[in-house]
């Protein structure tokens, strides 16, 4: 819940030019000091009434009504109140708190861009819109507000806390631990050491993660996530004690999500098929994350009418791109293997799972000299535009990266943006992950992704099309693509490594080395649905693992065989 701190009854806003108001304002005032809230409210809202073009009493009205705990009345006379003191960082920054406790996401961040642009040193300015962006799904644009916050105040819990949780989201979990570790000072509380144990789990520091995880179920049995992050890892399997929790769980959607993924983990290993795939379902169904089918098949599979390979020779305009690897495929299709695999090898940089060309197609429209949304932008792109966005992509890297070094960009759903890339990096490679349909799909079902990240996975149906649309789409990228591509099967790399280790590194031009077998040995964060499965040396057991739940995927199945996707 948002907290609307009590603002300093004096703070600084012009007052009323008329004495007989100023002395009403100054009663008005004193009654707020001695929470008369009620007479403050009435002399407040005359006031208002009387020189409503005035600050001063449209925000004090305000404010006496959200202490009285109205915040619907309260919205007004502060919109009012920050209309005629646009300059005033205090009242932005009350609007942003007000807007903010309401939803009103994208309209609280103005007022606090506001707010900060008034005053820069509104430390609770900045946390809010770190926040306004965080629930945005702006992870990684709400790391600089935060910072900004916890540096005008520091040692304050809450915003180390929340600058922690977003560092976790955008990549940077050994920055999230040092956070949130100093957060822990002034009370971190059963969320935040949750998410204190997240940071060392994708680190690899396994004991410290189930520490904390354990630390966070002692405080609060309903911040749920250790349960389903520790049921993954076969680190809990009281599923009794978890169905005597849903019941207890019974006003909280989210927490119960949690609960049924993780009894779904506990039944797999158990082996009962039959009530895993029941609780799996039931949580993907209370998720309800929502997927658009049409404009997920519109991104994928319009670029395929128009876009062939004259389309390409049309444009060929550089020769950009050298060094630079895509690993793309459906999620849990082994994408993630590969990349440790290269990122061993001391020539490879791996960028993890860059968003460059997802936001970029996405917001390709917007350019200069482009007319269309992406995919039909593509044919307004030209040379020029290509190669700054290939110079944007490169501002991207890490500034200490060697001019030698050899990237990997394994953000799955590149293969969307395949024809972007083509035009803009022409001498990129390509690594194309293909794995069972049918695994893939029942992979993706029983991962509850963090945020919905994974928006068609929640569903069969949703599942069943993005695998079809994905096969059609490669099908036709294969062919017409002016990109090197490799195709690898994650069923033959498990089970001949070395063999496909060097397939791999002899398609992006690199000797053999036979540290590429031990990836599993490599320090450092790992930050996908994988990041448990790619700490193991290559195991097969994941192969044919939808065989237990063919009843459940009977409908699914069938529809990928009349697609015609290979099994």
């Amino acid at each position: 819940m948002v907290q609307i701190a009590s603002a300093d009854v004096a703070a600084p806003l012009p007052l009323p030019s008329s004495p007989a108001h100023l002395r009403e304002l100054r009663k008005a005032l004193d009654d707020l000091r001695r929470g008369e809230l009620e007479r403050a409210r009435r002399r407040l809202a005359r006031l208002h009434r009387r020189c409503p073009k005035q600050p001063a009493p449209a925000y004090f009205l305000a404010l006496a009504l959200l202490r009285a705990g109205d915040d619907e009345a309260a919205m007004a006379p502060l919109e009012a109140a920050a209309a005629a003191a646009s300059a005033s960082g205090e009242v932005q920054e009350l609007l942003g708190h007000l807007l903010r406790r309401r939803g009103e996401i994208t309209e609280a961040a103005r007022a606090y861009r506001r707010a900060l642009a008034a005053d820069p040193a509104r430390h609770a300015a900045a946390h809010g819109l770190g926040i306004c962006c965080f629930r945005s799904g702006c992870e990684r644009q709400a790391v600089e507000p935060l910072r900004r916050a916890v540096a005008l105040c520091p040692g304050e819990p809450r915003y180390l806390r929340d600058l922690g949780t977003a560092l976790i989201f955008a990549g940077h979990p050994d920055q999230a631990v040092e956070a949130l570790e100093q957060a822990r000072a002034g009370g971190l509380g059963a969320p935040g050491l949750a998410n204190l144990g997240w940071a060392h789990e994708l680190l690899g520091h396994d004991e410290q993660a189930w520490r904390y995880y354990r630390e966070a179920l002692a405080l609060d049995e309903g911040v749920t996530s250790p349960y389903y992050k520790m049921a993954r890892r076969g680190r809990y399997d009281d599923a009794e004690h978890l169905e005597s929790l849903l019941e207890r769980l019974a006003d909280d959607a989210a927490a119960r999500v949690e609960v049924h993924f993780a009894l779904g983990e506990i039944y797999h290993r158990r082996g009962d098929a039959s009530e895993a795939f029941e609780h799996f379902h039931r949580g993907n169904r209370l998720a309800g994350v929502h997927h658009d089918r049409r404009a997920r098949s519109l991104l994928t599979l319009a670029p395929t009418v128009f876009a062939g390979r004259e389309f390409f020779a049309e444009r060929r305009w550089s020769d950009a791109g050298e060094g630079r690897v895509f690993i793309i495929g459906m999620p849990r299709s082994g994408t993630s293997l590969v990349e440790q695999i290269l990122a061993v090898h001391p020539r490879v940089h791996a960028l993890g799972e860059n968003l460059f060309f997802g936001d970029t197609a996405l917001a390709l429209g917007q350019r200069s000299g482009i007319d269309r949304a992406y995919p039909f932008g593509l044919l307004d792109l030209d040379a020029a535009t290509a190669a700054q966005i290939a110079e944007e992509y490169a501002q991207t890297f890490p500034e200490d990266l060697p001019a030698a070094a050899l990237t990997t960009d394994k953000a799955p759903a590149n293969y969307v943006f395949l024809p972007l890339i083509a035009l803009c990096l022409p001498r990129a490679k390509v690594i194309d992950l293909r794995r069972d349909p049918r695994d893939v799909a029942l992979s993706l079902y029983f991962t509850h992704f963090r945020r919905g990240s994974c928006t068609f996975s929640y569903d069969l149906d949703d599942l069943a099309e993005c695998l079809i649309d994905h096969h059609h789409a490669m099908e036709h990228w294969r062919t017409h693509l002016p990109l090197e591509m490799l195709e690898v099967q994650y069923e033959e790399l498990v089970r001949d490594p070395e063999g496909q280790s060097r397939r791999l590194l002899d398609f992006v031009g690199l000797d053999w080395d036979p540290a590429c077998l031990d990836y599993h040995r490599r320090s450092g964060p790992c930050l996908t649905a994988s990041h448990a499965q790619v700490r193991r040396p290559v195991y097969t057991s994941s192969i044919g693992r939808h065989r237990p739940y063919a009843e459940q995927l009977a409908p699914l199945i069938d529809r990928l065989e009349q697609a015609g996707l290979p099994f």
